[in-house]
């Protein structure tokens, strides 16, 4: 997910896992638990880690999170 926030490449590996979390009834609900759970575990960590730096890691992480939830999967 880094990787597809910085360069847009990888999109078709994130819908497809849009698609495996989706026949696992992932709901938007649950990425957010991850998300916050990510943020925590980073908090623990990392002695660098600040609010600017989690606000970061949730915005880098959401566009691979609005692919999975928002994109359908492509045909190819």
């Amino acid at each position: 997910m880094l990787v597809f926030a910085q360069t847009g490449s990888g999109r078709s590996e994130i819908e497809r896992l849009g698609e495996r979390h989706r026949q696992l009834n992932v709901t938007a609900s649950h990425y957010e638990l991850w998300l916050d759970a990510l943020c925590e575990a980073l908090a623990q960590h990392d002695p660098q880690f600040s609010p600017g730096l989690e606000q970061s890691w949730r915005d880098t992480m959401r566009m691979g999170i609005e692919v999975m939830t928002l994109s359908p999967p492509s045909d190819a």
